[in-house]
Formats: C-alpha cells, structure tokens, sequence
C-alpha cells in the first residue's frame, strides 16, 4: 500500500496536512516536484521563520524505525523522544491527533512566494536551490522534502533512485530558508540534480 506522509514543524508542534492543499497528493512522490502545492506551501510557512525550524517528513509507515531511536530532541526545555513524534503526525485517535494544531490553508495563503530561494540544513551545513514553479510542460523533482522524510522504502510511492544514502538526511535538523545563496555552505547540487528516479 501507499504510504502517506506528513510535515512536522518540530519546535513549534504544529504540522501540515497535503490535502489542505489543493489535494497535493499525500505519496513523497507525489508531493515532490517543483510547483507542486504542497511544497509550495512548506516553503512558505518556513519563510515566516527567521531562525528556521527543526523539521520532518513523517511516513505513515515510520513507526519502527522511529521506536529503535533511542535519543531525544529538546523542545521547550523538554525532552521529546523520536517515537512520539510519529504520533503527533500519525496517532490512530483522531480527536488526540487533531489536538496538535494543524497548520491551515488559510494561514498559509499569506505567505506566498513567487521567488528563488535556498534552504539550508544549519545543522550540516548544506543547502539546495528552490524555485517557485519550472518553465510549462518541465518536470523537475525538488529535494526538499526526501531529504526531509522519515520512513521512505516501506511503502508506494516512495522515492526509489539516486543518492538513496541522502534520503531522510536533513530530518530533525534546523532548516532555514535564505533570500541570497548562502555560498559558505555546501551546494548539494553543484553537479547536478541530487534525487532522479529510476
């Protein structure tokens, strides 16, 4: 079966739902390509974050492989463990779920953006370059968010191509968005696109 994900913008505990957004498609492939709304709309709400935000792109299927993390994130001055992360994106009650607030379509409607912009991973000091939209009829997959997934490879349509070691690379880590190229990080994409599938 598919497997769906979901954003988490960890250290406010919020998170974003793809269907609120123009019904993006809730697969890591789907949501993936340049101009697609749902990522669209990740960027923007980071763009309201001067600071950046720890982030990551919850599978649906991640549960196992979130309970052998055994470490902690510190939000607020308390300790959050990875597992329950997955269930503040994936709990099965959904009066519990819905209790972290969710970040809606018409917050999200302020702040978009129509510009180049590059997001970074402060924590590795990388960044990738990401355009608004790509000229009619061009496909081009954005590595934004199988950088930032979490489960990928359990279930359809997950990201099957290049740089699998890459995939999930950024997730937990502080990301930020830049107006100018950050040139004294590290161009993931320096000799070409980082994710192609196969």
């Amino acid at each position: 079966m598919g497997q769906y994900y979901e954003m988490l913008f960890i250290d406010e505990r919020k998170y974003m739902y793809p269907i609120d957004y123009n019904w993006s498609g809730l697969k890591l492939t789907e949501q993936s390509w340049v101009g697609q709304t749902f990522r669209n709309a990740v960027i923007g709400h980071l763009m309201t974050m001067p600071d950046g935000c720890r982030l990551a792109h919850i599978g649906d299927y991640s549960e196992e492989e979130l309970k052998e993390r055994s470490d902690s994130l510190e939000i607020d001055d308390e300790s959050v463990t990875y597992r329950s992360m997955y269930d503040m994106c994936w709990t099965s009650g959904i009066e519990d779920r819905f209790k972290m607030p969710r970040i809606s379509d018409k917050e999200i409607m302020e702040f978009k953006w129509k510009e180049t912009v590059w997001i970074a991973d402060e924590d590795t000091h990388e960044y990738i370059k990401c355009d608004f939209d790509t000229p009619e009829n061009e496909w081009k997959m954005c590595p934004l968010l199988i950088l930032l997934s979490v489960g990928n490879g359990n279930g359809g349509g997950d990201y099957h191509g290049t740089n699998m070691d890459r995939v999930g690379s950024w997730a937990f880590h502080k990301i930020k968005v830049y107006n100018e190229e950050p040139h004294w990080m590290f161009n993931l994409e320096e000799s070409g696109p980082l994710f192609t599938e196969e």
